[in-house]
């Protein structure tokens, strides 16, 4: 998750900060109309110039936590590099066994 000026644009919760709040706030969104959490208030989203990140993933199960593979897209990439590298050096050392 990242902060982005984009508005909100799917139903949801969404951190929110501005230059105007020390700490980021969540922030309830729906069709345009924007709810602070603990306000009883609404408005809109244009109103808002400050930075979101959402929308906020609902919790999983313990048992779909089981079955969720652990690293991310982007870990799987770095590991993917990583053995590529451990390769290449093994590899390597094949070759240089042999001229030794």
């Amino acid at each position: 998750m990242k902060w982005t000026k984009d508005k909100p644009k799917v139903d949801g919760y969404y951190w929110y900060r501005d230059k105007y709040t020390a700490k980021p706030k969540i922030h309830g969104y729906s069709a345009g109309i924007v709810y602070p959490i603990g306000i009883n208030e609404e408005y809109y989203v244009e109103e808002f110039n400050g930075e979101w990140a959402g929308p906020i993933p609902l919790p999983r199960e313990e048992e779909d936590l089981k079955r969720v593979p652990i690293l991310t897209a982007e870990d799987a990439e770095f590991c993917k590099g990583l053995f590529q590298i451990l390769k290449d050096k093994q590899n390597r050392e094949k070759t240089s066994v042999g001229w030794a």
